[in-house]
This record gives C-alpha cells, sequence and structure tokens, in this order.
C-alpha cells in the first residue's frame, strides 16, 4: 500500500524529472472542477486529519483501535457499517479491517480521485480538471504546466507537440550524453539529442568509457589487449583501448610467464637433495633438475662414491670416505660407516666374539651357514670353526645363514619413478632391493614426488587470445597462441571470422559460431535484416548430454539430468542410474503422458569412459540441470577430469570441463532451451560425498521386493514401495495386530480402534479400508465400493463372509 509520505517522496522525484507538472500528493483536494458529490468537512486543499498516534489500544478512546500502519500506529474508530463512523473525513467502513477509513474503492470518492491507500486522491483524466494553464498527463494522472498550446508559442525550429516545444529535427542521440565515436574521437550530444559534435583525440591519446558512463580521450600507455610479466613475481595486461596497464601480483607460490601466474614446482634457485641425487630449481622456481652425484667426475674416481648432503643450507656432493652401512674391524671391536659415508660410529667391543671382516660373529658357527658383510660372503668352515671369506663380483645379500652373492638389482642409492609415475622406488645402500614412497597429491618425474601444478588435461585462457592447456599428470602448462580470427573460450581457440559487424542495426546476423550483436530476446531470433524476430516453435529437436573422462583407470562417472533446476539433484524429476532406466516405474515422465514416450529422458550408462542421457526437447522454453557425480564406489581414488558436453540434434554446441574428487558432484550446470538454440551455463559448484539412492524400492508386487520386505502400496493405481515390517495381522504373532506396517500388542479392537485388516478387530467387527479403524459389517448383499468406506459385506460363500479389496470389490 502507498503511504501518504510515500506520495510525497513520489511527487518529488515527479518534479525533479518534470518540471512544470503539479504533482498532487494529498486528498480530496477539490481543485479538480469534478462534478462528483461534495463531502462534508472537506476544505480545498486540506489534507486527511491526523490520527492520534499511539503503542496498542490502552492509549486510545472508548471505540478506538491501535492499528499498524506504514508510517507509525494510530487510533482508528472500530466499525461494523458505515454509520458507525462519526468522523466526517473517515467515514467509510471498511468491512475487511473493522476499522473507519476515507475509501475502500473508487465509488467512495469523486470523479476525478482515486481511492489510493485508503485515500482519496487526486487523478486527472483530462485537461478540463486541470488549471487553465495546465494539461493533464494521463500516464501519471498529474497535471502539468502547458510549456505551448500551438507551434507559434515555440522557438525557430521547434514545434508544439503535447504541450511541450520539440525540435523539427530527428532525434539521433542521448541528449547531454557522450560516446565514443572511433578508436580515437568522441561524440559529445546536444541537449535536444538532435545533433553530435566530434572530437578527435590527439596522436598518442584514445577514445575510452569512463566508470560514470562518459567518453572523452586518454593517453595510449600501451599495446592494446598486450599481456605480459611486469618480473617474475607480477604479470600486466592492458586494455582494450590500451589506456589502461593493470599490474596483477602472483601469489607467494606462483612466478609469473607469459603473462600467466603458474605455480611453482620448487622453491627458486635453491639446491636439496633426494638420495645421492642433487634437485636443482631455477631461479622462478618454474623447474627443477635431478643432478646424480654419481655423474660427478670427482665422485665417479672415488672409491667409495659421493653422497648429497645439505651444507650452508644447500646440497652438495661430497666425497665419502667408507662405504654407507659397511663396518671395520679396529682391534676386537666393529665400528659401522654412517648413512652418508662421511664417518664411522663409535667402536663396539665384540666381547667374546670376534671381528671378522667388519662383523663381531662367534667363532664357533654351523658348518657352511653364510652371513654378509658388505659385498663379502662369510661361510662357515665345514668343522664349525671359523669363516673364509668371499668377495661377491655385485653384491651379498640375504638372512643371516643363508645370504649368498646375488645381482644388483638397481644402483645403490638411487631414484627412479614406478611404471605408474605415482611413487618414487629409492634403491638401498646395497643395490639389492628398492623401497616404494607414494606421491601424495602429486607425481613422479625423474625420480622425484612433484606436486600438481594445473587439474590433469584441463584447458583455461590465459588471456583472449592464448590458451593453457594441462598435461595428462598436471605436471604442466603449455601455452598454446590462438590464429587470426581465432580467441580463447574456455580453454580452447575458436574461429571468430563468423562474427557480424553490427554497425547501427538492432541485431547482429546469427553465425554458425552463434554470435550475435544485439540483445534479443529469450524466444527471439536475429533476421538476415538485422531485426529481433519471435522465434518459430520446433519440434522433433534432440538433445544429449555426454559425460566422458579418462587418464583415469578404473574411474566412474553418472550423469544427473534434472528438469526442476531449483529441486535436490535426487527427485524423481531427475533422470539418472537410479530411475532413468527403461522399465522403471519411477522412471521422469517428461511429458506427462501417463508412460515413457519420444520426449521423456533416454540414458545410456557405461563405466568406461563415456555416458549419455537424449531428450526430445519441447516447443516451449525449458531449463535443465546438469550434474556428473564421481561414482564412491569406483576402484580409482584419484581426483579425475570430466567433461560435459551438450549436442543439438547430434552436433556439440558448447562443453565444459572440471577435475573433481572422488564421490563429488559437480552440480549447477544449466542448459537453458529456448524452443530455437540452447545455451549452456557452466558452474565449478561441487557437493563433497553427494549421493543418490540407486535403488529407489519402486514395485508393483512383492516379487519385485528384497527378502524380508513386501510391496507396500497402492499396485493398481501407483507404482509401491519395498517396506519393512508388516502388511496384515497374520504376519505378527498371537496376541498382536498389525497397525501402520508395525506389530503392536492388540487392543480391545472396538469400533473406532486402529487396525490394518479384520483380524485386528473383534468380531463381527471388520477393518475399514479408508479409516482405519473397526466398524460394523453392511447389509448389502454385495460390496461394491463399500470397501472404501469400511464395510465388508456378507455374502453366500462358505465362510459366510467376504473382505472387500481397496476398490470396493469382494476378494
Amino acid at each position: 500500500m502507498i503511504s501518504l509520505l510515500s506520495r510525497l517522496v513520489v511527487c518529488a522525484l515527479v518534479l525533479a524529472v518534470l518540471p512544470g507538472v503539479a504533482c498532487s500528493p494529498s486528498v480530496a483536494e477539490g481543485e479538480g472542477e469534478g462534478e462528483g458529490e461534495g463531502r462534508e468537512g472537506e476544505g480545498e486543499g486540506e489534507g486527511p486529519p491526523l490520527l492520534p498516534s499511539c503503542s496498542d489500544s490502552s492509549n486510545c478512546r472508548g471505540g478506538e483501535l491501535c492499528v499498524d500502519e506504514p508510517d507509525g500506529s494510530v487510533c482508528r474508530e472500530v466499525c461494523d457499517e458505515d454509520a458507525d463512523c462519526d468522523s466526517s473525513f473517515y467515514d467509510t467502513c471498511d468491512l475487511t479491517l473493522s476499522h473507519c477509513v476515507q475509501c475502500v474503492s473508487d465509488d467512495n470518492c469523486r470523479s476525478n480521485e482515486a481511492c489510493v491507500d485508503a485515500l482519496c486522491t487526486f487523478f486527472c483524466g483530462d485537461d478540463g480538471d486541470c488549471d487553465s494553464d495546465e494539461v493533464c498527463d494521463a500516464a501519471l494522472g498529474s497535471c502539468r504546466t502547458a510549456e505551448c498550446r500551438d507551434d507559434d508559442e515555440c522557438d525557430g525550429g521547434f514545434v508544439c507537440t503535447d504541450a511541450r516545444c520539440v525540435s523539427i529535427l530527428p532525434v539521433i542521440c542521448d541528449a547531454n550524453t557522450t560516446r565514443c565515436a572511433t578508436e580515437s574521437s568522441f561524440a559529445t550530444c546536444n541537449a535536444a539529442g538532435t545533433r553530435d559534435t566530434i572530437t578527435a583525440c590527439d596522436a598518442e591519446e584514445a577514445c575510452v568509457v569512463n566508470d560514470d558512463g562518459t567518453a572523452g580521450c586518454a593517453t595510449v600507455v600501451c599495446v592494446a589487449n598486450d599481456f605480459g610479466c611486469e618480473n617474475d613475481d607480477t604479470a600486466f595486461v592492458c586494455d582494450n583501448s590500451g589506456t589502461q596497464r593493470a599490474l596483477l601480483a602472483c601469489r607467494a607460490d606462483q612466478y609469473c610467464t607469459d603473462g600467466t601466474c603458474r605455480t611453482r614446482v620448487c622453491a627458486p634457485d635453491t639446491i636439496t637433495c633426494s638420495g645421492d641425487s642433487r634437485i636443482v630449481c631455477d631461479e622462478t622456481g618454474a623447474t627443477s633438475t635431478v643432478s646424480p652425484c654419481g655423474d660427478e667426475v670427482d665422485c665417479a674416481a672415488s672409491d667409495f662414491g659421493c653422497s648429497c648432503r645439505p651444507i650452508e643450507g644447500r646440497g652438495a656432493c661430497v666425497e665419502r670416505i667408507c662405504s654407507p652401512g659397511i663396518g671395520q674391524c679396529v682391534g676386537n671391536g666393529v665400528r659401522v660407516c654412517n648413512g652418508s659415508g662421511s664417518g664411522f660410529s663409535a667402536v663396539v667391543a665384540c666381547g667374546a666374539n670376534d671381528c671378522i671382516e667388519g662383523r663381531c660373529l662367534p667363532n664357533a658357527c654351523t658348518a657352511n651357514s653364510t652371513v654378509c658383510s658388505g659385498d663379502t660372503l662369510l661361510t662357515c668352515e665345514s668343522d664349525g670353526t671359523g669363516y673364509r671369506a668371499t668377495t661377491c663380483s655385485e653384491t651379498c645379500a640375504g638372512d643371516d645363514g643363508s645370504a649368498r652373492c646375488v645381482n644388483q638389482i638397481c644402483e645403490p642409492r638411487t631414484s627412479r619413478c614406478d611404471a605408474a609415475g605415482e611413487a618414487v622406488l629409492t634403491c638401498n645402500d646395497r643395490g639389492a632391493a628398492e623401497v616404494s614412497t607414494e606421491c601424495v597429491d602429486g607425481f613422479c618425474e625423474n625420480g622425484i614426488c612433484k606436486n600438481e601444478v594445473c587439474a590433469p588435461n584441463s584447458k583455461r585462457c590465459a588471456s583472449t587470445t592464448t590458451a593453457l592447456v594441462c598435461d595428462a599428470r598436471g605436471g604442466t602448462e603449455t601455452s598454446v597462441t590462438c590464429g587470426v580470427d581465432e580467441a580463447c573460450e574456455a580453454g580452447v581457440c575458436v574461429d571468430t571470422s563468423c562474427i557480424p559487424s553490427c554497425g547501427q542495426r538492432e541485431c547482429g546476423i546469427e553465425s554458425r559460431c552463434g554470435a550475435s550483436c544485439g540483445a534479443c530476446g529469450a524466444n527471439e531470433s536475429c533476421n538476415t535484416t538485422g531485426q529481433c524476430v519471435a522465434n518459430t516453435p520446433t519440434s522433433g529437436r534432440v538433445m544429449t548430454v555426454k559425460l566422458s573422462w579418462n587418464g583415469n583407470a578404473g574411474a566412474d562417472f553418472d550423469s544427473y539430468l534434472s528438469r526442476s533446476p531449483d529441486e535436490p539433484m535426487c527427485s524423481l524429476d531427475t533422470c539418472y542410474v537410479g530411475t532413468c532406466v527403461a522399465g522403471d516405474p519411477l522412471r521422469p515422465d517428461w511429458d506427462q503422458n501417463g508412460a515413457p514416450s519420444a520426449g521423456d529422458p533416454v540414458a545410456v550408462f557405461s563405466t568406461d569412459s563415456d555416458e549419455t542421457v537424449t531428450v526430445t526437447l519441447p516447443t516451449t522454453a525449458r531449463t535443465y540441470r546438469m550434474g556428473a557425480w564421481y561414482d564412491s564406489t569406483s576402484s580409482a581414488t584419484a581426483a579425475t577430469t570430466v567433461r560435459i558436453s551438450v549436442l543439438l540434434d547430434n552436433v556439440e554446441i558448447d562443453a565444459a570441463s572440471k577435475s573433481v574428487a572422488k564421490g563429488a558432484l559437480w552440480d549447477g550446470t544449466t542448459l537453458v532451451w529456448n524452443g530455437t538454440r540452447i545455451t549452456m551455463v557452466d558452474s565449478t559448484r561441487t557437493t563433497a560425498d553427494f549421493a543418490c539412492d540407486e535403488s529407489p524400492g519402486s514395485c508393483q508386487d512383492d516379487a519385485e521386493c528384497p527378502a524380508g520386505q513386501f510391496c507396500d502400496g497402492d499396485t493398481f493405481l501407483l507404482p509401491g514401495t519395498c517396506a519393512v515390517g508388516c502388511r496384515s495381522t497374520a504376519d505378527c504373532g498371537a496376541g498382536n495386530s498389525c497397525v501402520g506396517g508395525t506389530c503392536t500388542t492388540s487392543t480391545v479392537g472396538g469400533v473406532g480402534d486402529s487396525c490394518s485388516d479384520n483380524a485386528g478387530c473383534t468380531s463381527p467387527l471388520v477393518c475399514g479400508r479408508l479409516t482405519g479403524t473397526c466398524t460394523e459389517t453392511c447389509e448389502q448383499s454385495t460390496c461394491v465400493f463399500a470397501g472404501f468406506f469400511g464395510c465388508c459385506e456378507l455374502t453366500a460363500e462358505a465362510n459366510g463372509t467376504a473382505d472387500c479389496n481397496q476398490f470396493g470389490f469382494c476378494r
């Protein structure tokens, strides 16, 4: 409802926009010269009498009620009819609100008034309702000052139109506005909107549109649409006019290359150790190089090689003085070379044993048993006393007692990647075995674990002319420069040569790119003459939505297509593996014709690399919502990139890709069909740990339900639902009855008591099918339709009675 204060505000706005308009916010003013009957006590120009304010009805007089209104609470007279209203102004009873007002309809007001917010407000119908120097603005219902009555009252070049002086020249621009006429000039429109004045920019300037919408010249500071790196940590981008150059700081874990901030793979300009290899990171953190110490000349010539050790914060190859893990006899004690080969442990005395080839061993041993000491095989003599030493050609391996000389399976203390590139395999000190270390949230490359710098196989745009493509492991993003007449869209360079030049037309000629210059409506298209025209409804068009994925063995995605974008994705109006298979009674019936038909969704499900849903589109507009669920039962565990593509009559219209974690739903992508074309609106929204009931439990009879369940519901009209519990008292033990699918202790079973079948009622009462309560039997000889009302009829059958089913027929 419009309050008096609100009308005053509206009047102020009208006066500001239309000078000379007479705005009349007050009511019953009387200046309209109308012929309607007068009202007692109303003076010309008077506003409505003020009503006493109140906080509750105790502040009002007897017979009055405190009423909440937009401008505050006031006391109103209570009434049942007009005669109860004592005020000469508020003399009409609003029977709905039960208090007195000035009017409840236009009939309570003068002929040139209307009832607005229970007050009579002046509205002019023609010039006769206004003063002699005014005209009626019928659209506003207000009087405004007449600027002219005929052309003679206007200046040269102007004519009198609708009581206003307007230019005889056509309006070609918006009055008192500026706009860019070309890249290097701007136009200023005059006050009448009939003429443009062109102002050229200087040689080093270009036309720009300011934040307030005005246009003007600004100095060119960069190449239009250019972008690049200001330094290793900052990107820059030039706007399309070349007058603004913005700096974009990269995050602390990023570096700038080709105008794009990318995630670093290592700390810039550092050297770290991995086994006996140095990992050298470049100055930006973009790449790392593995440099094995064994490749160093000094290390290769050393008797014991080199180890990689951190020295003053940087990894360095240091020559070993001993072989890591190998013992050395000192007197009758042993000292062992440490893991880096840089020194020995303290000497440990052998005590009663003897130090033999760097090991403390008992002199008495099992004949012919063997042990290792480094690359030396020690074999117990046949008489069980002492050992003989054999130097292995490669290395010695095995448990004490059964050790033997073996070939090395790897180069000691080196690292490599497993076949899947998911773990680092590190060779031990003797080259006899490899230890596997999984690369969590990353991948293995050159024998070291690296973090992903991008979503595997993803594509994105670095600029309007450059696409970035991530490799299958997420380790490298490659820049792709778009060609001439191409632009980057969703990470793909697409042909833009078909985009039309609109000029001054309403819209552009639609092309195979789907480009358009104008703003045609949702159910309109642009014709060849540049006009927006209504679309002609078509039928039989087919939309296919496809999921595809690869690069992660064992991954499986399920498609979800909903015809109700605002409903939960698991609703019965959604096509997915739980509802959208042929013959499923809960399959979405999008034609609402009672049975699946051409307009209903048809799904093709796969666990290999794609899944599709096909729908015959309606002739009217429709919005669909698409989801992609990474099946939580998949054998794969890592996040996988899935692609959603939409096809119209088997021609791909649009597509989007996203990396999705296992068990999550990529949700919110909408497909808007306007009767002629499909628009795909992508969303990055995901829902973690999403799950729908893949077995909704619909049924037509007990045979379709799992063991221990029965089909509960009307199996004649609608599908039932598999339920656990009881269906009749016969399913319950003695002294119990089935009530609402649950066995409960039997009650009296009298009239009105709850029941689920006749056994739950005291004879001769029967259980009413509709009411679920015990009732008396009917007297008729047939029970057609009586079952709806709880009646069961006497018949001539052998048992003397017959039960009625839910359709009113004897069982």
